[in-house]
């Protein structure tokens, strides 16, 4: 600065035949022009230009470093000079830079994100080599155990199966304080449509379960309501907005829609007349596998037996009249009568 530029001037004119070393670590101010004049107007001031150095502060003779590198120590006592080199080096690890990419990707196991932290003290100098880094994530695997190079980078790897947000923490030992322009999160997204699973529920008055299959009296009235959520490889509800076909034969499906945000649809079916499981496809693209429960619709016990016509009426003797006869169940499915004796 120019208090040294001073003095370099008063040093130079009072000791004619002393050789002045000055270096200069890259200073941005005037520097580098005085110090040019300087040295075509006087021989004895060699000029040492290097890449800015390290920094520090003198406080009542303390010196304290803080960018690494090489420091140029100055004193001044009277009109007499000293000067001394200065070697700072970096501190210990108290702050990470966290960069994933890509910071989102699908949740398959196998796609990963490359996790780039920068290792640094506390002030901001790069760590250096061969500082063992525990990288965390509080969701999915962590993958490499190398520790930091020259500049003070670790890389790991990670992977997840389950979809969510993944929270990336650093330790040396204890947590590192991540820099604000850290990026510690990265988001697991589900992948596309790969298998289905079914949940039956109805509201019928009468109905039951055997196992996983929900059984239903087929009367023409009832219907079920299928809950159908679509997931992808790994298991996880896929996004919203997929488009599924799903058929049931013989039976016929009501309501539309693609896939909910929890990767769901709805559907429902309704009770034929006669006794028949209800087979079900879904499909994107193509046909995907089912699980979960099933939809059976059944007729019986029989409950009542209804006489057509119904009485009162009048006959004429001797004039044949036609009787039938219905059976139905508690549901008012028709159920085919067993052989009748009419008293």
């Amino acid at each position: 600065g120019y208090g040294h530029h001073r003095d370099l001037h008063s040093f130079r004119t009072r000791r004619s035949s002393a050789l002045i070393l000055v270096v200069d670590d890259g200073s941005t101010d005037s520097t580098p022009g005085v110090l040019a004049k300087l040295a075509r107007e006087h021989d004895s001031i060699p000029v040492i230009t290097q890449p800015n150095g390290g920094t520090g502060s003198v406080v009542d003779g303390v010196f304290t470093g803080e960018k690494a590198g090489l420091v140029s120590l100055w004193g001044r006592a009277s009109n007499e000079y000293g000067f001394t080199w200065i070697n700072v080096n970096t501190g210990t690890p108290a702050r990470a830079r966290v960069t994933p990419n890509p910071a989102t990707l699908p949740a398959d196991d196998a796609t990963t994100s490359e996790i780039v932290v920068e290792v640094r003290d506390v002030y901001d100098n790069p760590v250096g080599q061969g500082v063992y880094v525990f990288v965390e994530s509080t969701l999915g695997t962590i993958e490499g155990t190398a520790p930091t190079d020259a500049n003070g980078v670790v890389t790991r790897t990670l992977r997840s199966a389950t979809i969510g947000t993944a929270e990336i923490k650093v330790a040396t030992g204890p947590y590192l304080t991540l820099t604000p322009d850290s990026n510690p999160f990265v988001s697991f997204t589900p992948g596309t449509p790969d298998k289905a699973t079914i949940s039956a529920t109805t509201t019928a008055p009468y109905f039951e379960w055997s196992g996983s299959t929900l059984k239903i009296h087929a009367n023409g009235v009832d219907t079920a309501t299928l809950r159908i959520t679509i997931l992808d490889s790994q298991g996880n509800p896929v996004a919203a907005g997929y488009p599924i076909t799903v058929q049931a034969s013989p039976n016929t499906l009501s309501g539309s829609g693609k896939t909910d945000a929890n990767g769901a649809i709805t559907r429902t079916i309704a009770a034929p007349l006669t006794a028949q499981t209800a087979v079900i496809t879904v499909s994107y693209l193509a046909d995907l596998p089912l699980s979960g429960d099933s939809v059976q619709f059944f007729v019986g016990p029989l409950e009542r037996i209804d006489i057509s016509p119904t009485g009162p009426f009048t006959v004429t003797a001797g004039q044949p009249t036609d009787f039938s006869a219905y059976g139905y169940d508690i549901a008012n499915a028709e159920v085919p009568p067993p052989d009748l004796t009419y008293i």
